[in-house]
């Protein structure tokens, strides 16, 4: 466990961004850059700050940058492409820029963790490793501009690395789920409608597959990136190929833990979907020892606590 370290998280306030925060504020300096007040009450710094805004304060005083800030949700995607890419491309470039200023001028630097995305994989990832070839749709279907943004920001970043030496890693995740998330989720709604009593809508068939992360389990994995210098120039992918299911039988299962007499109905699907979304975590098991250990029925009773405690 890394100590004594002054961390700058952006987007520190959103689900994963929190959930680190409350990992490495005992033992470091962390400050949250955000737009919003989110999730609070565990000893770290506030910075209410857009990611386009000028950030070079806020990196001289840091050793490690970890950049979670994007726009995200599909919805809001397809409503707004523009901010999506300014946010997720600029942004990044915004954040990458001041790091290499603060390491260029002061030295201070460690590390910088770049989030992306599993979705810059395009319409298809089944059980993929990190070299795995995107495949996008055209530019008419604006539901890719949130992982062209990331994969965009994932090339400038190694470029970052290559030519001036900065030590990027670049993680990507797949479904993170757990205690603490909030917003529009799928999983949240299957979760408060189930304690509801009301109908679970899935989209399409509910056939699309996922791999779910429990969130303790990804923060173990950002915590042995930041302990080891192996990690540095690498893209990892940060899932749990072990929790697969589909978006049916996930909502079969959160009625069943819920004890709920809610139905599971079908409507048409309002976007382009993905049909397969799991990873190959090879890399993280040899470079990070990364080894996820909730199983995806232990993590959806705990999220399910947490959400009965606050509806």
């Amino acid at each position: 466990m890394i100590k004594n370290k002054r961390i700058l998280i952006t987007g520190g306030r959103g689900f994963i961004g929190s959930a680190l925060a409350r990992r490495l504020a005992p033992d470091n300096d962390v400050t949250c850059l955000d737009l919003s007040s989110g999730n609070t009450g565990y000893g770290v710094k506030d910075a209410y700050r857009d990611v386009l805004d000028d950030l070079d304060w806020f990196t001289r005083k840091t050793d490690i940058v970890i950049h979670t800030a994007a726009k995200v949700g599909v919805k809001e995607v397809q409503d707004d492409t523009i901010a999506t890419l300014q946010v997720n491309y600029e942004g990044t470039a915004n954040v990458l820029r001041s790091a290499m200023l603060a390491n260029a001028v002061l030295a201070n630097c460690e590390r910088v963790i770049l989030f992306s995305t599993s979705e810059i994989f395009g319409a298809g990832a089944d059980k993929v490793d990190e070299h795995g070839t995107p495949v996008f749709p055209d530019a008419t279907d604006p539901r890719w501009c949130y992982a062209i943004g990331k994969l965009a920001a994932e090339h400038l970043a190694l470029g970052y690395y290559k030519q001036y030496g900065l030590p990027i890693t670049i993680v990507r995740p797949f479904n993170v789920f757990g205690e603490g998330r909030t917003g529009n989720h799928a999983l949240l709604y299957f979760i408060g409608n189930a304690l509801k009593g009301e109908d679970l809508v899935v989209y399409g068939d509910g056939s699309q597959v996922r791999a779910w992360c429990h969130i303790d389990d990804f923060c173990d994995a950002i915590i042995s990136i930041l302990d080891t210098d192996k990690a540095i120039g690498k893209a990892f992918n940060i899932g749990n190929s072990a929790n697969v299911v589909s978006v049916k039988e996930l909502a079969e299962k959160v009625i069943r833990i819920c004890g709920s007499q809610s139905k599971v109905v079908f409507k048409p699907s309002p976007f382009t979907d993905i049909p397969v979304r799991i990873p190959d975590i090879g890399l993280a098991r040899s470079v990070l020892g990364f080894e996820p250990k909730v199983g995806l029925d232990e993590g959806l009773k705990r999220t399910i606590e947490w959400v009965r405690a606050r509806v």
